[in-house]
């Protein structure tokens, strides 16, 4: 079976350099992306992906395959709205590459 799309959520640093990866090895099918809506214009504008959503359900549609993105700690706060409540045991907020070393 041929895989016809892919959907990468979080088109950010990992998420666009998957996609222009797969564009490098020249990737017949279509690359979605999933993020937020500048984040995915960024993307976009890069050319590391064909279509982008907000909406997880909407972008996974269609997929056989799904990446995830995403650094660690904002995977668990992106499930909920990215809110930091109590529910996220050990959440100390999103590591940054630029921000040096991780936190924890």
């Amino acid at each position: 079976m041929a895989i016809r799309q892919i959907t990468i959520i979080g088109t950010g640093l990992i998420g666009s350099s998957f996609g222009l990866a797969l564009k490098k090895r020249r990737f017949a099918g279509r690359i979605v992306g999933c993020d937020r809506a500048p984040v995915l214009e960024q993307a976009r504008d890069k050319g590391a992906i064909d279509e982008g959503h907000t909406d997880p359900a909407d972008a996974v549609r269609g997929s056989q395959v799904v990446v995830l993105g995403q650094v660690r700690a904002d995977l668990a706060a992106s499930r909920c709205g990215s809110c930091r409540s109590q529910h996220h045991r050990g959440w100390r907020g999103s590591w940054r590459p630029e921000a040096g070393r991780d936190p924890r």
